[in-house]
């Protein structure tokens, strides 16, 4: 049997392709179908003779424990196998055997680590104009593969010289952006309609500019990795989180401090000024005790 990258086996096709429109029912965002057909089309590729119903734990586990994913990765695709096999038994088609499986370790919270501002720089200048485009709005307005996905020529607007950007977030939280001036030509020119025209319902989908964007990065720099240098880069600069927060689009700012780094000239900058300011209050401290001393011998 011969598959593409994209296709799903037959004994598959019709259960997954259910399972999405109940989901689709449920009201979940589009780039939530999309991670959830992918990691089910790579399960039934893996299994192209069998059927939800065919599929046995004995075949299952030992895949799962052969694929080598990052944590986040297969956290997720964990997530997509529970909830395809908890559907289709209560649709009576197969037992859910994902209900045996280990349960997932919580994915750990890693450092932040933004892609150096050389490593970027390099990109720009060698790569295509759209990759550059994408690699620009990531490390300097932090948004989102998704999100630059579908960008639309008429998102952004200048009013009076200054420039904002509308931006279609994650889970639905839409919000609007200060935009640097010269992407906001960038954008503008690029008009009418989807600025990355493709085959998702018009523009290209999320993964595919995750790829582009990799492939103009050296490993392992990655379009999330231009998001972290935005955010790291806006809080040295502000020094405040919860601006940064708004900028990223984040619901709480626990999540945004995950996204910067703070390196060991930012420690020494603090250390510094911690030390200049109990250098000042014993200063003081040791001024007041003085004049205690004198007004009691007197």
């Amino acid at each position: 049997m011969t598959l593409t990258k994209w296709s799903i086996p037959h004994g598959w096709k019709d259960s997954i392709d259910k399972w999405l429109n109940s989901l689709t029912a449920q009201g979940r965002r589009k780039s939530t179908l999309e991670t959830r057909r992918f990691d089910l089309a790579k399960l039934a590729r893996a299994f192209p003779r069998d059927c939800p119903a065919s599929l046995s734990l004995d075949d299952l586990e030992p895949w799962l424990a052969t694929q080598a994913w990052a944590p986040a990765t297969r956290h997720g695709f964990m997530n997509s196998l529970r909830s395809f096999f908890r559907w289709c038994e209560k649709q009576g088609i197969s037992q859910n055997i994902a209900d045996c499986l280990p349960a997932s370790h919580r994915v750990p919270r890693s450092l932040s680590q933004p892609c150096p501002h050389e490593v970027i720089d390099h990109a720009v200048s060698t790569a295509g104009e759209r990759e550059a485009l994408m690699i620009r709005l990531g490390c300097f307005q932090g948004l989102r593969r998704g999100e630059i996905a579908r960008l639309q020529a008429s998102d952004a607007q200048c009013d009076g010289g200054e420039w904002e950007l509308f931006i279609r977030g994650k889970g639905g939280k839409d919000r609007r952006i200060p935009l640097r001036a010269d992407l906001g030509s960038a954008i503008a020119r690029l008009g009418p309609g989807f600025i990355f025209p493709g085959d998702e319902a018009g523009h290209l989908s999320a993964r595919y500019v995750g790829t582009l964007i990799g492939r103009a990065l050296p490993h392992p720099w990655t379009a999330h990795s231009l998001r972290h240098r935005f955010a790291t880069d806006l809080w040295r600069a502000t020094g405040d989180v919860v601006i940064v927060q708004h900028m990223l689009g984040h619901s709480s700012p626990h999540t945004t401090m995950t996204y910067l780094h703070v390196g060991v000239s930012d420690l020494r900058a603090g250390m510094n000024a911690f030390n200049e300011f109990v250098s000042e209050v014993s200063g003081r401290m040791s001024t007041t005790e003085q004049d205690s001393s004198m007004e009691g011998t007197q």
